[in-house]
């Protein structure tokens, strides 16, 4: 039997609940967000996608994607 304990941060403004100890690689594939050109930003920082392995998400982290903006 396994017990997932749950934390809860702010994503893109809203809060969810997110399981303790995971991180952006496992957050993202949670969320289904595998494609694209996105930042990851997590309390006003911008995180390097070479540490997305590494940053555990921790309860109250406020995580955003951001997608860049083109134009002319």
């Amino acid at each position: 039997m396994t017990c997932n304990v749950m934390t809860t941060i702010k994503f893109n403004g809203d809060d969810l609940d997110i399981e303790t100890g995971i991180n952006i690689v496992c957050f993202l594939h949670q969320q289904n967000i595998t494609d694209g050109q996105f930042i990851v930003v997590i309390n006003k920082e911008m995180v390097p996608k070479s540490q997305y392995g590494n940053v555990v998400l921790a309860k109250g982290d406020a995580l955003d994607i951001i997608s860049p903006i083109t134009g002319g």
